[in-house]
């Protein structure tokens, strides 16, 4: 994506916008730099999610976007969380915390964030879009 995204910016002749990857706590990186952050998939994936919205909104300027993609297994069926959570205990598939939709934006919130627009992915809870502004 990062290849792309850089080509793309190339092709059109934009030359004020820089494509990294990196982790959320590389020490390289400086605080209040960004204009704007996106999370996609991977909120999920941790189990300290306070610590991660906190770090994002660190590296953000004030004013600056937070957009992110995250799953909300809990807002699907029963059926579907048992067999995620036994992929998990059996090691074929990651820890995977359960969110619900307001206890993701709880966890925005409490960061710093206003959510300014939130939809679903393809018309399903499970996959949920929320871009939320710096205060």
């Amino acid at each position: 994506m990062i290849d792309i995204g850089s080509n793309k910016a190339k092709d059109q002749h934009v030359g004020n916008v820089d494509f990294i990857q990196s982790t959320l706590f590389d020490d390289t990186l400086e605080k209040g730099s960004f204009d704007v952050i996106l999370a996609f998939n991977f909120l999920y994936l941790l189990e300290d999610t306070s610590s991660a919205i906190r770090r994002i909104s660190e590296f953000l300027k004030p004013g600056g976007l937070f957009i992110s993609k995250t799953m909300c297994v809990a807002e699907h069926s029963r059926l579907f969380r048992v067999l995620l959570y036994t992929m998990e205990k059996l090691g074929i598939a990651p820890y995977i915390k359960f969110f619900k939709i307001r206890e993701l934006e709880d966890f925005i919130t409490n960061e710093n964030f206003q959510i300014i627009e939130t939809a679903m992915y393809h018309e399903t809870p499970l996959r949920r879009f929320i871009v939320a502004k710096k205060m």
